[in-house]
């Protein structure tokens, strides 16, 4: 016998949430968490994770955004390598070399999984893979983080709100 149900939605659960598009929200906390480096041998990745908490100008919500990433490791393609296939999340992903470090650009974009929930306000994190390729014993591998929202300034000072973000 078949049984038949109905639903029906609410404006509420078919409304999605806002993307946040302008100058409306800031990292106010980044941290390096979950790091494997110690354990990385050539051909292995060393993972470095990171999280942060976003905040908001006003008492506005928002359901998705992108936070700019500048990821810099401080040795050459010879001894090592950002394993961008390891890090399907990365968006827009560029790498550049410069001196004795490659820096790679690119967005991490986060998304709430259910309409209850927001991501601004709200906190992130990911992380990083770096292959190994040619280290000598006991040598460290380590990166540097900066994130900033996608529509914040980035090098200077916020002239909305007057603020480095």
């Amino acid at each position: 016998m078949l049984t038949g149900i109905e639903t029906v939605l609410t404006e509420a659960e078919w409304k999605e949430l806002s993307v946040l598009a302008e100058d409306k929200a800031y990292i106010s906390v980044l941290n390096a968490v979950d790091s494997e480096a110690g354990t990385a041998e050539i051909g292995g990745n060393a993972i470095f994770g990171f999280s942060g908490e976003i905040r908001t100008y006003a008492d506005e919500k928002f359901g998705e955004a992108r936070i700019k990433l500048e990821i810099t490791l401080p040795l050459t393609a010879e001894k090592a390598v950002f394993d961008t296939e390891a890090m399907a999340w990365l968006e827009e992903p560029e790498i550049k070399a410069e001196a004795e470090s490659q820096i790679l650009t690119g967005y991490l974009r986060i998304r709430a999984a259910t309409l209850e929930e927001t991501v601004v306000p709200g906190t992130f994190g990911e992380s990083i893979a770096v292959k190994i390729l040619e280290m000598s014993h006991g040598e460290e591998v380590f990166v540097t983080i900066a994130a900033a929202m996608e529509y914040n300034s980035w090098e200077t000072a916020c002239e909305t709100h007057g603020t480095e973000e």
